[in-house]
């Protein structure tokens, strides 16, 4: 036990640091509650909110025990279809138009699914009735940017901003007939008088709540010059005929208790309960309001206090270390859902300065701080592959909304930066349990649940065609007696801090040289200080058990003679920065082979002859992960060096095979190498491998190796990808090649190419039965008691969305 003090109270502890004690304390704040107008002017002569004053010092305490009690599920989602919204624009998504489904609602019957897109000015409309098989429908086209759409019976309720925010914040609201899909029509409009960001349809239809935002410069400068500030607007739509709809007046928000800048609120998001109170985020004033939309009052509001954040990474660095603390940071909420009448449930966003990497539960009631998740659910997050190091200075995996299903009483949270969904038990709002997690497309923005059917669709707003991204809806059903994804997760690294392995950008694969149960693989050069991962394939998902960094401790690499590789670019200058002064090593690891006495890494160089940044290496390192041997290719082929270079190793007998990419300088296209490094003569030789010419629509791409595995006699696994994801992926494919003995190979990268017969097509293996769109990367393969798996490389969830599968393809077939 351990007793530590915060502000005169003593805390006692069990199994857990002081400071994780007292960041709990200060997380569970005692919010401050409308009735009277308070706060303090401070030297600057403006008026601070209630709740900032006390973050400035430390934040009230307090705890509740209140508990609602519910059958916990037993059963999982699964992602059984995505929706490219492109192909509602062309059939095959033949079209670099950039569009973005960002907010999505489904009628109550869950056979129209419509979705906003402000990018290309539309809503669209797609046929769910078969959520395994969903039919683009319609589109319809708006002068201004559709921003949120909710549905009453056949008829959508699309906020349109028409104005430039802040100067000439100005919108409306749209009501479309969509009784016929493929032909919306439009009813009616009604001004707004401001910015719309949302709207909401109460769950016994008789009212729309329209979150007018009226948003500032996101330049982190508050408070701004205000126009008109932000407000909520309420349409009674109790009506059968929208002619019949009447706006309600305004909700003004200004001069609440709790808001950071009470003359500029800037609500961002709204839920409404059974009982017809409307909760609305408040996101850079990092405040909540509560509202009875019956009567247009607003009944309560408060600060929503901060977080002390232990265990985070806070350094964009190529690494990931999950170490460093962040003390009061402001929740400022984005998403907001109700659980029942008297909790709710944020997804804390952080727009301004703010952003807590995580969700909060609070009690409407006395405004308690129900649960915090702290950096809990970033941590599992990490542990699933998908934590983006690159956002670690900011907002980490940022959650951006929460969906609630109240029947099964679980509740969605969803990571806009790590594309995924974290699905919560919330029968027992202080203690949601973690039930599974879900795959999404790019930066999930808008969920929705369909009760009816018990399916939830999910819409990633990111696209870019030339990234391999398209934007889309997914569609996930409920009854699996088990989760399908993640196929990969790491283990507790640290027990005390629960962190987890970080792990990311798999590329390589191989099966151990002697065991049934491990497979091995390699990070690429997305992170520094490079691993080597162990992986329990027993285990239901497999789970990383092990992270070895690869370190040059006996000097190898850093004694490797660059006299000869001057000519090609590559000098000591360039090889110390492959090396960290704690001996760890920034290498591009492509491939991974398991021998006896430790592992035969593939280094991919970078840069093209004469300006090569990094020589193309195999390089041997111990059962301890440390470097005993480096192999550099002949220096008439490192003349000859492309980017695209070792994407795979292998071993057969005394020979290491290393597939090249793609073809290098002045070789022809189409006809790439495969090397063979004889172990006992220390000498190379080169044969020609036969790639597929492209076939994607997207015209520009190009196909190359990812990887070779041997089977045995000479003979062996390629896998052969084109550079394309998503409706544009057309070749990922896995062939045979038999050499025959090694010794007896004829060395001429210039004469008859191999003869390659197609083992197995699996881009359906990579796309449709995992109901996702098309992955790029098919990076890794190995051979494990006969049966072939093969994995995707997430790219570290940089412009991706993080997913990595791991896929046990069967037995072997010879």
């Amino acid at each position: 036990m351990k007793v530590s003090s915060l502000a005169g109270i003593a805390i006692c502890t069990m199994g857990v640091s002081s400071r994780s004690a007292i960041a709990q304390l200060l997380s569970n704040t005692k919010v401050v509650k409308v009735g009277v107008r308070g706060g303090e002017y401070g030297s600057g002569g403006g008026r601070r909110a209630m709740g900032e004053d006390i973050l400035d010092r430390e934040l009230q305490m307090s705890t509740s025990s209140t508990k609602a009690i519910a059958a916990e599920p037993k059963l999982y989602f699964t992602r059984v279809a995505t929706f490219p919204v492109c192909k509602l624009i062309e059939q095959n998504c033949n079209t670099t138009t950039t569009t973005n489904a960002e907010i999505v609602a489904v009628t109550d019957d869950g056979m129209i699914a419509v979705f906003t897109d402000s990018q290309d000015k539309h809503v669209g409309l797609v046929d769910i009735s078969d959520p395994r098989s969903p039919q683009g429908r319609g589109r319809f086209s708006f002068p201004g940017k559709p921003t949120g759409v909710a549905l009453k019976a056949n008829y959508a309720l699309v906020c349109v901003e028409t104005g430039t925010a802040p100067a000439t914040p100005a919108g409306y609201l749209a009501v479309l007939d969509i009784s016929t899909p493929a032909q919306p029509d439009l009813k009616r409009t009604m001004d707004f008088g401001g910015q719309p960001d949302s709207i909401f349809v109460s769950p016994d239809k008789k009212y729309a709540v329209a979150v007018i935002e009226n948003r500032r410069i996101e330049n982190g400068i508050y408070p701004q010059a205000i126009t008109i500030p932000g407000f909520i607007a309420i349409v009674d739509i109790s009506a059968e005929n929208p002619e019949d709809w009447v706006q309600k007046p305004n909700v003004a928000l200004t001069k609440l208790p709790g808001l950071r800048f009470e003359d500029d609120p800037e609500p961002e998001f709204a839920s409404i309960s059974d009982d017809n109170i409307a909760v609305v985020t408040l996101q850079e004033n990092n405040a909540i309001v509560f509202i009875n939309i019956t009567n247009g009052k607003v009944i309560q509001s408060f600060h929503a206090g901060s977080v002390n954040l232990e265990n985070v990474d806070l350094t964009d660095d190529k690494e990931i270390l999950q170490n460093e603390a962040q003390d009061l940071r402001r929740r400022e909420p984005d998403g907001v859902a109700w659980i029942g009448t008297r909790y709710i449930m944020t997804a804390n966003e952080g727009d301004l300065d703010g952003g807590t990497r995580g969700f909060t539960i609070f009690d409407r009631e006395n405004g308690n701080v129900m649960y915090e998740s702290n950096a809990s659910a970033e941590h599992l997050i990490t542990s699933f592959g998908h934590y983006n190091d690159k956002r670690s200075k900011s907002k980490g995996v940022e959650f951006e909304s929460v969906v609630h299903a109240s029947d099964l009483s679980l509740a969605f949270v969803m990571s806009e930066r790590s594309s995924v969904i974290l699905i919560y038990d919330v029968s027992d709002p202080s203690k949601p349990k973690f039930h599974q997690v879900l795959p999404s497309g790019v930066a999930p923005e808008g969920g929705y649940y369909v009760k009816s059917k018990k399916v939830l669709v999910v819409a990633g707003e990111e696209d870019n065609r030339g990234g391999g991204v398209r934007s889309s809806l997914a569609f996930y059903t409920y009854g699996s007696n088990k989760p399908s994804y993640p196929t990969i997760q790491s283990e507790l690294k640290n027990y005390e801090s629960d962190v987890y392995f970080p792990w990311g950008a798999i590329s390589g694969l191989s099966a151990p040289y002697r065991g049934r149960k491990f497979l091995y693989a390699v990070d690429d050069s997305i992170f520094k200080k490079s691993k080597i991962f162990t992986i329990d394939v027993s285990k239901s998902p497999p789970k990383i058990t092990n992270a070895m960094y690869i370190k040059d401790t006996a000097n190898v690499l850093a004694n490797f003679n660059t006299a000869d590789t001057i000519s090609t670019g590559f000098n000591s200058t360039k090889l110390v920065l492959l090396i960290n002064s704690d001996k760890t090593v920034n290498l591009d690891p492509e491939g991974i082979v398991a021998v006896q006495d430790g592992y035969w890494i593939a280094h991919e160089g970078g840069g093209n002859s004469p300006n090569v940044n990094s020589l193309n290496f195999l390089i041997k390192v111990n059962m301890t992960g440390v470097i005993v041997n480096v192999v550099s290719l002949p220096n008439d082929v490192n003349m000859k060096q492309k980017s695209n270079g070792f994407e795979g190793v292998t071993k057969d007998g005394n020979y290491l095979i290393v597939a090249f990419q793609r073809e290098w300088l002045n070789e022809t296209l189409g006809r790439v190498r495969l090397g063979l490094y004889n172990l006992v003569s220390n000498s190379w030789k080169f044969v020609c491998y036969p790639l597929d010419p492209p076939e994607s629509q997207y015209a520009g791409g190009w196909v190359g190796l990812s990887e070779i595995t041997g089977i045995g006699g000479g003979k062996f696994l390629l896998v052969e990808r084109d550079n394309r994801a998503g409706p544009d992926a057309a070749i990922k494919r896995i062939y045979t090649i038999s050499l025959g003995p090694l010794d007896k190979v004829v060395d001429g990268i210039n004469g008859t190419c191999v003869k390659k017969t197609l083992y197995r097509d699996i881009l359906p293996d990579v796309s449709t039965a995992i109901g996702g769109l098309a992955l790029e990367k098919v990076e890794g393969m190995a051979l494990l008691n006969g049966r072939v798996w093969i994995n995707t490389d997430n790219d570290g969830t940089d412009g991706t969305s993080g997913e990595t599968q791991l896929i046990n393809l069967g037995q072997l077939v010879h």
